[in-house]
């Protein structure tokens, strides 16, 4: 999802792909809620989807 946001900065995503993208974060999420692991708050970082 973050590729999408960085390939697609300040344009329109096309449906499709968003739609794929967070099915696919979600998806991540329920897996690692599921299997108990653990993740660190330094794993994320911030990337800005608003257009300089």
């Amino acid at each position: 999802m973050i590729a999408l946001i960085i390939e697609h900065k300040g344009q329109d995503v096309p449906k499709v792909l968003g739609k794929k993208a967070v099915g696919e974060v979600i998806l991540s999420m329920r897996k690692d809620l599921i299997g108990k692991t653990s993740v660190a708050p330094e794993e994320f970082y911030y990337t800005s989807v608003i257009k300089d």
